[in-house]
């Protein structure tokens, strides 16, 4: 079978909206997104227009209810945000944005409610996916949100019929409730959908790949623990050169702290070099031996391991790689600082011991979660 595939890679949110919007306004037959955050703010609203004024025949926006909880970046039923004006308006735009599509023929559904239960809690949809018709399809780290918009991320654009069938079945079935392991292979692709109940067993490939690694492994995630921080860290005894792209201001800064205790605490020495970026990272990939690219939704941290659903692409398309290291990797290099003594504190042992206790939580509330979700 000969595979025609093209891809693009687009980096920052002008790259991304602009070929986005000109695939939803072209669409005759579909549109399907499937998102963690679409608020109603100035993206969201774009996003908003666009699909009503596309002339696609169907058109669903699957969203996770963090959209309606965690605005702007706050989550609203933290007790500092309740007399915050500015987010509960947002939540009211947010609202009445959805019943705006609705109400122009637009399925949107919203799914995965909060609840008091830590485990369904942290059980988010952390797909990014948009379906255009049936050939165009787009993987990454983007939400639509004007906060989102300002950080430096990036989704692949895919240009196939098959994994464009692939996604948009994966899609249906979330819209019918299910949340599915699924895998799909190409060519030079490798896709793992992860459901968020099994997710332990089938993203073994993501450690198989970094234990490939024999010389360098270029990390770009401002998110990173356990039990993936601890694989790459490992491949440094074998003196291959890990690096780190992080941002200088974490919107979850107690992961820096993380990070800078772990390298420091377990004798890595000068094949761990981080570097700082000066704006706000929230790409999720990495790259072995400059020739194997991972990217896709997932943080790889403890809830991707454990609990979360998501979509990680395994790729050695070498026009993509090659993209990503000189768009992404190199260019980003230029503008940041680089830090070879590591030096720890004692806020990254205490984030430390605090998030190995919740992981050890989630691991052991497991077995409820899958008995509910049966």
């Amino acid at each position: 079978m000969v595979w025609k595939m093209k891809t693009q890679l687009l980096v920052d949110n002008d790259a991304f909206w602009k070929t986005l919007e000109q695939d939803i306004l072209s669409a005759h037959k579909r549109v399907l997104i499937k998102i963690l955050t679409f608020e109603g703010d100035e993206t969201g609203l774009k996003l908003a227009r666009a699909l009503m004024e596309s002339r696609a025949k169907e058109k669903k926006v699957l969203v996770d209810s963090y959209s309606l909880w965690a605005l702007s970046d706050h989550i609203l039923f933290a007790p500092h945000n309740w007399f915050r004006p500015s987010l509960w308006r947002e939540r009211r735009s947010t609202v009445k944005m959805f019943q705006t599509l609705r109400k122009r023929g637009i399925d949107v559904k919203i799914v995965h409610p909060p609840s008091f239960d830590p485990v369904r809690l942290a059980h988010r949809d952390h797909k990014k996916l948009v379906c255009v018709d049936d050939a165009i399809t787009y993987i990454g780290g983007f939400n639509f949100s004007d906060h989102n918009f300002a950080w430096h991320d990036m989704m692949v654009r895919f240009e196939n019929h098959e994994i464009n069938r692939f996604f948009a079945e994966d899609f249906y079935a979330s819209w019918e409730g299910e949340n599915r392991i699924h895998t799909f292979i190409c060519e030079h692709f490798h896709i793992i959908v992860l459901d968020g109940v099994t997710n332990e067993k089938h993203v073994q490939p993501i450690f198989e790949v970094i234990e490939s690694a024999r010389e360098s492994i270029y990390i770009v995630n401002p998110y990173i623990t356990d039990p993936f921080l601890n694989a790459f860290l490992s491949k440094a005894h074998d003196g291959v050169h890990v690096h780190f792209l992080f941002p200088e201001k974490n919107n979850r800064s107690f992961l820096t702290d993380y990070l800078f205790y772990h390298v420091s605490s377990n004798g890595r020495g000068s094949n761990v070099i981080i570097h700082t970026f000066p704006r706000m990272i929230h790409m999720k990939a990495f790259c072995i031996d400059r020739r194997v690219l991972v990217f896709g939704s997932a943080n790889f941290d403890f809830t991707t391991y454990r609990i979360q659903p998501e979509y990680l692409v395994i790729t050695d398309d070498t026009s993509l790689v090659q993209t990503f290291l000189q768009r992404v990797w190199e260019a980003d290099l230029e503008q940041a600082k680089q830090f070879e003594a590591i030096e720890s504190s004692y806020r990254g042992k205490i984030w430390s011991f605090f998030l190995e206790r919740v992981d050890k939580y989630l691991e052991k509330k497991k077995i409820r979660l899958q008995k509910r979700m049966e």
